[in-house]
């Protein structure tokens, strides 16, 4: 075996090694959501329907994300594995090792096999990456990453074949049907290319039009891709209802970002931009000297990475503004420049491969947060103990909900209400929580504490407090709770409209919103007759309505 190949070999076995444990994890966080959003039986029809809906449709409001081929690849796991974990971990830990290959393939062909292998393992050891491969719902990363990287492989040669490109704007449209930010994996075709040109400085001016050529490929899968979702992806653009906090939090925001390139402790997905802990701000300067110095010592190369890790942040900024999470696999792109920039500035001599030795005391921080995503409870309490804040107690609820364990749940409740500010996403579910263990007493004294702390617009609230009202028998509260009439029903919303248009004999209404609501009309009618036969069975004294 020739050395490059031994190193690849080498890089490729010791990473699989350090990620296999991501194959007996369970399902967590999003994850059971968009598996179950998946229609079954899952025909040509409702394949086509399913592919064009804004990836999560299921929600209460647009995401303005359409990535088809997560979606078909979660179709594709499902027929084979079913419900088991491992399968859809195996498909996800594929794309990761297929990316880590050809980001090495690539770093070779620019700096030589010493150099690259120390380059690609920066990427495949740092502790962020594990977001990526060990979550299937953002399994769109690696993918992205591997099709991207693919892409700008076969549009290097010398003189790439019409096969050749037309397979480099396939791969390239694919990325970006895969994740948005692709377009910027993408260019590191170009930058490379350009780090790689001959300086010609000695001979006077001359262009290369190398860079050009060898973009056309990429540029025509890119436009293909917007077509596509001009054409067939849903209207909606991701909301950005996080934007003010986060321009107004920009430097504790970046820093935070930049810090975790250089120091990823602690590792958490919950980082929330309205409890964000004080940022690192020296590891935050230490990343900026790093970029700097390696710009300045790896030449074109340097800069070319220093760049893209840097381009790298504006799309992980607008996550921020859509989601306010700062979410680890947000890194990867940064991570991807840093990685090309210090593998531009490694020395060329043999003995530098042993370099990528520094990295494995890294590896027990990885299988560390790989047992973190093993499922619910484990995450959530892994992101509390890292940042004890309000919105860590609601995860750690919510994950408590999901084990069975409601009343420990109703106790995390309380203390994300308590917080300041209060986390109100889950007080809707707190609230359907206290009257399926409490009653509706209980329940509508929850609810009016959550009102009265400022989650009146918390999702589910006014539905789950309205079905408790009715529970106790007190219509006239439930009515003054559901006063403005929702403009559309949900899943929080539809048993109390379903329970109030029985009583009114208003079928339209009950029909109209189990449609928005997504629920049979039979099923919604059963369930609203059954809140009939229990309601006035508790008192109606101190429900607590506004």
């Amino acid at each position: 075996m020739t050395r490059p190949r031994t190193y690849a070999a080498a890089l490729l076995g010791a990473t699989a090694l350090l990620y296999l444990p991501v194959l007996g994890l369970g399902f967590a966080s999003d994850d059971r959501a968009l598996l179950q959003a998946l229609p079954a039986p899952f025909g040509p029809a409702a394949w086509v329907h399913h592919l064009r809906q804004d990836l999560w449709h299921f929600q209460d409001s647009p995401s303005g994300y359409w990535r088809p081929l997560l979606t078909a690849s979660l179709v594709v796991d499902r027929a084979l594995w079913g419900q088991e974990p491992w399968g859809y971990h195996l498909q996800s830990l594929a794309w990761y090792l297929v990316g880590v290959g050809l980001f090495h393939h690539l770093l070779r062909r620019a700096f030589g096999p010493e150099r690259a292998v120390v380059g690609a393992a920066v990427l495949a050891f740092h502790p962020v990456s594990v977001e990526a491969a060990a979550w299937v719902a953002a399994r769109n990363d690696p993918m992205a990453l591997a099709l991207a990287l693919g892409a700008v492989s076969l549009t290097w040669s010398e003189r790439p074949g019409p096969l050749r490109r037309v397979a480099a704007a396939a791969l390239a449209a694919a990325a970006c049907l895969a994740k948005e930010h692709a377009p910027l994996v993408l260019a590191l075709g170009p930058l490379l290319a350009w780090a790689c040109r001959p300086d010609t400085r000695a001979e006077g001016p001359r262009p290369s039009w190398e860079p050009v050529r060898q973009s056309l490929p990429l540029v025509a899968g890119v436009a293909a891709a917007l077509a596509a979702r001009a054409a067939l992806g849903p209207t909606s653009r991701p909301p950005m209802d996080a934007a003010d906090l986060l321009l107004a939090r920009l430097p504790q925001v970046l820093a935070t970002l930049l810090g975790k390139l250089v120091w990823p402790w602690p590792l958490t997905d919950s980082l929330h931009l309205v409890y964000l802990p004080d940022p690192p701000w020296v590891a935050a300067a230490l990343c900026l000297a790093l970029l700097l110095a390696l710009a300045r010592a790896g030449g074109r190369g340097g800069r070319a990475g220093a760049l893209l890790a840097v381009a790298g942040l504006p799309p992980a900024l607008l996550a921020i503004a859509s989601r306010h999470l700062l979410g680890e696999r947000y890194l990867l792109l940064p991570l991807l420049g840093l990685s090309v920039a210090l593998c531009a500035a490694l020395p060329r001599r043999p003995w530098a491969p042993a370099l990528a030795l520094l990295l494995v005391p890294l590896a027990p921080s990885v299988q560390a947060r790989l047992r973190d995503w093993q499922d619910d409870e484990h995450l959530a309490r892994a992101a509390w103990e890292a940042d004890p804040n309000p919105y860590t107690a609601a995860m750690m609820a919510r994950a408590l909900d999901l084990s069975g364990k409601g009343e420990q749940a109703l106790e995390w409740h309380a203390r994300a209400l308590q917080g300041d500010p209060p986390a109100c996403l889950l007080a809707g579910d707190m609230v359907r929580s206290t009257l399926r263990l409490r009653g509706p007493q209980a329940a509508t004294h929850v609810a009016r504490a959550a009102w009265d702390r400022g989650c009146g617009g918390a999702p589910g609230l006014r539905g789950q407090w309205a079905s408790a009202l009715l529970r106790a028998g007190d219509e006239a509260g439930a009515r003054r709770i559901l006063d403005p009439p929702p403009a559309r029903c949900d899943g929080h919303l539809a048993l109390p409209v379903g329970v109030l248009a029985l009583r009114d004999g208003d079928e339209e209404a009950l029909e109209r919103c189990a449609r928005q609501a997504g629920l049979e009309v039979e099923a919604l009618r059963a369930a609203a007759a059954r809140v009939e036969a229990l309601a006035g069975q508790e008192a109606t004294s101190g429900s607590g309505e506004p």
